[in-house]
């Protein structure tokens, strides 16, 4: 009987041990976050293609360089803008008032150095005709220089309250469109503070992460096929025109792909699936990611 229990006690074990060595042979290498698309095979290697999305080769952040209240917003997301044209207001009344308060400044300033100057030219007559004394003429002298110093600080104070009267004004930067709107009427904001962001007009690329197993395979200059998922039977030329140095999230580094023609409908935000084509170092091209 003991004999019967141990046979089937190795009957039992003998699939799980096979289930268990299964499952090691399945294990494979797992690209963190980065979509791929299954490698297809060109000629006598292969190529791999990366989603990406689609932006404006040139884009800025706007902002106040003053703060304050803002009064007007006058666009809004999507609006395409010329170079120049106004994109927000803030409330001016307080740079006006501190406008005004510099430039009265200005004035007593400069009659302060009015009569500065009537003391120090007195002081040195009497002392040129042997009446006056040198410390009397040095005193004069001193207050002289100081108003003259008095009123480049002056001026200096004028200027910035013209400056930042100007910049409570925000104007675009060049021609483009808005991509985002942070902003409303009524709001306080900082110095700096991002209200807008502004895609430039004309050349958009793809931004594409590549997992850090594959990105010593790229350079800059290199050739590249772009297609898009709103246009599938459409494919663009392209070739890389950055690769980054500094890893983001899952270990990817960022690519730029520029493009050199862009159809009219693929807008920025949009995807984009680039392949590219390279060598892996022992002559065959790689994949597609």
């Amino acid at each position: 009987m003991k004999q019967m229990m141990r046979v089937l006690g190795l009957l039992f074990i003998f699939p799980l041990f096979l289930v268990g060595c299964a499952e090691e042979e399945k294990i494979v290498e797992e690209i963190r976050s980065i979509k791929t698309v299954t490698a297809t095979t060109l000629g006598t290697g292969r190529v791999l293609k990366f989603s990406g999305i689609v932006q404006a080769t040139d884009a800025s952040a706007l902002s106040f360089e003053v703060g304050g209240q803002v009064e007007k917003v006058n666009v809004d997301i999507g609006d395409r803008v010329e170079k120049g044209q106004i994109l927000a207001e803030l409330d001016q009344e307080s740079y006006q008032l501190e406008l005004k308060s510099a430039q009265a400044e200005v004035v007593k300033a400069r009659a302060n150095l009015t009569n500065k100057k009537a003391d120090f030219e007195r002081e040195e007559a009497i002392f040129n005709e042997g009446a006056g004394s040198k410390k009397r003429l040095d005193q004069a002298r001193f207050g002289f220089e100081e108003a003259r110093a008095g009123v480049q600080y002056a001026i200096s104070k004028l200027n910035l309250a013209k400056r930042d009267l100007r910049k409570t004004v925000l104007y675009a930067p060049y021609d483009g469109s808005i991509g985002s709107r942070e902003v409303d009427p009524h709001v306080e904001v900082r110095t700096g503070q991002k209200l807008f962001e502004i895609e430039a007009a004309g050349a958009k690329e793809v931004l594409v992460d590549i997992p850090e197993t594959r990105i010593s395979l790229l350079a800059v200059g290199a050739p590249t096929a772009v297609s898009f998922t709103t246009l599938p039977d459409e494919t663009v030329a392209g070739r890389i025109s950055y690769v980054g140095t500094v890893a983001g999230s899952a270990n990817a580094f960022p690519v730029k792909v520029a493009l050199a023609t862009l159809p009219p409908q693929i807008q920025s935000g949009m995807t984009a699936e680039v392949s590219f084509f390279g060598n892996d170092g022992r002559g065959q091209l790689f994949f597609e990611g």
